[in-house]
């Protein structure tokens, strides 16, 4: 990316670059949501007990976030998807709170339908 007089030119998108950062975003998701049990256990304690019932469906859910984040960053790109990322993961600045809500909407879809489905 490189600025001339105020105007921002893109270079355009590279398969290579949308499928490396298509594999880089599948495998960061699922080891994000493999640990997700983990820092349930952690943080919230003995509360936790009741929400490893929504990780007997991980299988279903943890591949369905796993294939939607490869989708988004072969279609995005490197650069949106470290954006979306940084919004996901509540680090983004300036912060846009549709788009946050959404992203973690779509998470709480996919893990309520598989809950639903198993």
């Amino acid at each position: 990316m490189t600025t001339r007089s105020h105007r921002v030119v893109r270079a355009p998108v590279s398969l290579a670059n949308r499928a490396v950062t298509a594999l880089f975003a599948g495998c960061a998701m699922a080891i994000l949501a493999a640990l997700a049990p983990l820092g349930a256990v952690i943080f919230l304690r003995d509360h936790a007990i009741g929400l490893l019932d929504l990780y007997a469906s991980f299988t279903h859910w943890g591949l369905a976030v796993s294939v939607l984040a490869a989708a988004t960053g072969f279609a995005c790109g490197a650069d949106r998807t470290i954006v979306l990322s940084h919004h996901l993961l509540l680090t983004a600045r300036p912060r846009d709170a549709l788009l946050t809500t959404g992203l973690w909407s779509v998470l709480l879809l996919c893990a309520a339908a598989s809950a639903l489905l198993s």
